[in-house]
């Protein structure tokens, strides 16, 4: 029995040529990206300073992350099947990219 085709992306990328996509979820990736970002943002801004005691560098994480975090929370919200639904759910029904003409 043949084995069955493997789904690709718009890129033709397979899942296995991403394992780390393969199994998470969208929010799941997410959460690890902003936490990663809130590290390395702490390092970057407040290491140099030497102190947690700098107002400025609080702020522009909050300026930064926080309309990120808040653009995520309301597209996931209000347009959940583009979240969730990868290249193939912003196109119209019956229509596909590879049969599109450019």
């Amino acid at each position: 029995m043949p084995a069955p085709p493997s789904q690709s992306n718009a890129a033709g990328e397979t899942a296995a040529a991403h394992p780390f996509r393969a199994g998470m979820r969208l929010e799941t990736r997410v959460v690890l990206r902003f936490s990663a970002a809130v590290a390395l943002g702490l390092v970057i801004l407040f290491v140099p300073a030497g102190s947690f005691h700098f107002w400025q560098g609080w702020l522009y994480l909050g300026l930064v992350l926080g309309p990120t975090l808040g653009a995520f929370v309301y597209s996931n919200r209000e347009f959940p099947r583009l979240c969730r639904g990868g290249s193939n759910s912003l196109t119209f029904s019956g229509v596909h990219p590879r049969n599109s003409k450019r």
